[in-house]
């Protein structure tokens, strides 16, 4: 479905997504589309800890039993794995070597976030599937922190496939 500059989907709890002049550009991305529906991307949380490292445990920030049983620790650091475009993160080598990587240097959260429904192709999907993503992420945090009324400090870093081989743990990654 084609949409034009000022279009707008809203979606409850995340707010509303509208098309602007900024996400044109006549080379780089000449189409613009409107994210899909929430439960067509479905984004999913689940979060290992080293008591589970084998099974994750699905987090849903409308519920605050799934955030209070998940075993998640409020005095640890919290790391969140995101993958790309077409990447299945609870298949994926490198997700779940990262994962493991993050438990054995430190008793830390892992979440990784799910969101392969919403990362497949068409890419220009993807992309703006990716801003629905993101919101779903700040309110996953706010509800951490709403549960543990803990200051969550976010240090972003985006690994690329090049930049994963450098770190140790991932060197099979090629």
């Amino acid at each position: 479905m084609k949409a034009d500059v000022g279009d707008e989907v809203c979606i409850k709890e995340l707010g509303c997504f509208k098309l602007t002049k900024d996400f044109y550009h006549p080379q780089y991305r000449p189409c613009n589309v409107l994210p899909e529906p929430r439960s067509l991307i479905n984004t999913r949380f689940v979060l290992f800890t080293r008591n589970n490292v084998h099974q994750g445990k699905f987090l849903n920030a409308d519920n605050e039993t799934s955030v209070r049983e998940s075993g998640f620790n409020a005095n640890h650091t919290t790391r969140i794995i995101i993958h790309g475009y077409q990447e299945n993160p609870l298949h994926d080598a490198w997700v779940l070597i990262m994962m493991k990587e993050f438990l054995n240097q430190n008793d830390t959260n892992v979440i990784i976030v799910d969101w392969s429904k919403g990362s497949q192709a068409p890419y220009i999907q993807a992309v703006a599937n990716a801003r629905v993503v993101g919101a779903e992420i700040a309110r996953m945090v706010n509800a951490l922190k709403d549960v543990w009324a803990v200051d969550m400090k976010c240090d972003f870093e985006r690994l690329s496939d090049f930049e994963r081989r450098r770190v140790e743990g991932l060197k099979e990654i090629g």
